[in-house]
Order: C-alpha cells, then structure tokens, then sequence
C-alpha cells in the first residue's frame, strides 16, 4: 500500500529546517509516554515539534490500517456514506484514508491537542481533495463531550486503547451519533481485541448489527492466544525510516477493528483469519465462519479451478 504522495510532500514540506535527530528522540520520548499511560486524561503531547514527530512517524501505519480496515467493510455494504465524524482525529490519517476510498460530502474532524489539529487541518487544507481541504476540525475531548455531530460514517482510530474504563461508555456515545456505519480501530494485540469485543457485546445489546470482521453476531469462538487481527504494509519514506530507525522499506501494521451497522447485512461469508498455508497436495486457512465457527477450510488441489482460485487468497479476505 502508497501512502499518499501527496500527504507525503505536505508533511515533509512541514518538516523544513527540522533536525531528523530531534524529531526521532521526540517521537521515541512520546512512545514511551503513551505506552505508559495509566490516566486516560493526561495530555501527552503538548508541543507542535512533537506533533510533528507523530505525524511523521504514525500518520503511514494509521493510514494503512484505516485503509485496510474499510476495504473489507465497503465490500459488504450497499451504500456509502455521504458524511463522516472522525474523533480522536490526531493529525488527520483517518480522514485521508477515507476519502481516497469514498466521494464524502463533509468531514467533521474532532481533537483535543491544539497542536495535533494545527498540523491535521494545515495538511487537509493543502489537499486537492473538497471534502478534506474544507473539512472541519473542533477542540472535542471524548471523555467531557456529552454529545457529538451525527454522521453517515463514524471513526475512532487508536483512541479507545487510550481511554481504560471509559472505552465502553465511549464507544456507546459514538454509536448513538451514528446514521449508518461505526468503525473502530485499535493496536492488533490481546488485550486490545478483547476490548473491542466488550464493546461488540454491549453495542449488538443496542441493536447493532456486526458488518466486519465477524461474519456472525455470536459469542467470538476464538480462545486462548489466538484473537482477531489483521495487517496492513505500508511502504517507507526514507524520512520516515530515519524518525523511526528502521531499515526496512515497509511497515506491516498490526490493528483489530469493528464494524457496526443501523442495518443487517444481505450477505453471508467466511473470514480467513490468519496467512493461508499453501501446501503441495492443498492449500488450508484458518476461517470464521457465519455459524460463529472457527475451523479449517481446505482446498485440494486435485480440484484444479477451485486450487488456482484458493492460491489467490489474503490474510482477511473473503469467501463468500
């Protein structure tokens, strides 16, 4: 997956007369602090160079999990939103990632760290895209606001993982300002993915409907160590290479998500969990399937047209 050229220049074009070593010990400096979090409202980043440093360094994973994310949601939906509220919106990532995927008529940006929005609403505005270069960005803290701007396509990326016990009570205000779909995005870990499955129990309870991943609205048949999750690549900067020391010319960004729907879905499908294993006499993936199953699904390749389609699956697809 390209992160857009576009954000790519504009950021860099922000980065002018930055030293690349201050911006690496900034974003090393605000990692630590947020994976140190223990008070869902503390301010950690209060300064524009390290909101820069984050835009820098996160803006391309965020993106592509975002991107990665809503591929699989637009794919069992029949209508695309028209409006969008993305909260937590950082420095804008989400919004870029939605608006290269649907023509959106407005998009409403929600922030509390004045810098983070400074910096989001700076690159959106320079963007070629109307909806992203009028998008609307307001100071909102998802813990004091009561209510929030309803929307046809309501986001919350690597926000909820930051809130502890407020996650739940949040989300529930996220879904009752949403008109169509609701899509979570959090880190691909455990403790993360349980998470989202709480909010997945309390938000059917409501009267929402699972779009993705889960091919069903049962218990999740996942135990143990094994959760759902899934990757993005993103290819590297060499900017972006340097802030975050690494060698390698992509990222593969690990992320859980859920998707919630106002309406049921008309399709009935399998999920591949995990890369498929492509063996000589088969090719075998790990699938959730509509019944709340978790098994193994195999193609043999005596079955020659099925065994050529199979060769072709992902990590995530579908198999409908």
């Amino acid at each position: 997956m390209t992160f857009p050229l576009t954000l790519r220049q504009e950021i860099e074009n922000l980065l002018q007369g930055q030293k690349v070593s201050v911006l690496a010990k900034n974003y090393e400096q605000l990692s630590s602090r947020y994976r140190g979090n223990k008070s869902s409202s503390a301010s950690l980043l209060t300064t524009y160079q390290e909101a820069l440093s984050y835009a820098t360094a996160r803006m391309p994973a965020t993106y592509g999990a975002v991107s990665s994310a809503l591929d699989k949601v637009l794919q069992l939906i029949d209508t695309a939103p028209k409006t969008m509220l993305d909260v937590g919106a950082g420095t804008g990532a989400c919004g870029w990632a939605v608006c290269e995927k649907i023509n959106l008529q407005q998009l409403i940006c929600l922030e509390r760290e004045p810098m983070m929005r400074q910096i989001g609403q700076n690159l959106m505005q320079k963007s070629e895209t109307p909806v992203l270069h009028k998008a609307q960005w307001f100071d909102g803290d998802l813990l004091k606001s009561a209510i929030f701007p309803s929307a046809d396509l309501v986001t919350a990326s690597y926000v909820l993982n930051e809130l502890g016990s407020n996650a739940l009570s949040v989300a529930e205000k996220l879904w009752k300002t949403t008109a169509q779909i609701l899509l979570l995005i959090e880190p691909g870990t455990p403790k993360d993915f349980k998470q989202l499955l709480q909010i997945r129990d309390k938000l059917i309870e409501q009267g929402a409907y699972v779009v993705a991943p889960c091919p069903h609205i049962g218990k999740c048949p996942l135990v143990g160590e094994n959760w759902c999750h899934f990757s993005a690549r993103i290819e590297r900067s060499r900017l972006h290479k340097l802030v975050k020391g690494a060698d390698m010319g992509y990222e593969d960004e690990k992320y859980c998500f859920m998707a919630f729907s106002r309406q049921p879905l008309q399709i009935s499908y399998q999920r591949i969990l995990d890369i498929p294993k492509i063996e000589k006499n088969e090719i075998c993936a790990a699938v959730c399937t509509p019944q709340g199953k978790y098994m193994n699904y195999s193609v043999s390749a005596k079955d020659t047209e099925k065994y050529k389609k199979a060769k072709k699956w992902r990590w995530g697809d579908i198999l409908s």
